[in-house]
């Protein structure tokens, strides 16, 4: 295994737990789009 994984995960981690999630201005949940696409990363 990677010795740098960790350090990755970490990082992914703390990005993803200070980030402030919220919706623009004018939008609402109903207006998100959570249907799958197919595409480079799903060939």
């Amino acid at each position: 295994m990677c010795p740098g994984m960790a350090l990755a995960h970490l990082t992914l981690i703390n990005l993803l737990y200070r980030f402030d999630w919220k919706l623009p201005e004018g939008m609402e949940i109903e207006d998100v789009d959570l249907e799958e696409s197919y595409g480079l990363v799903s060939p």
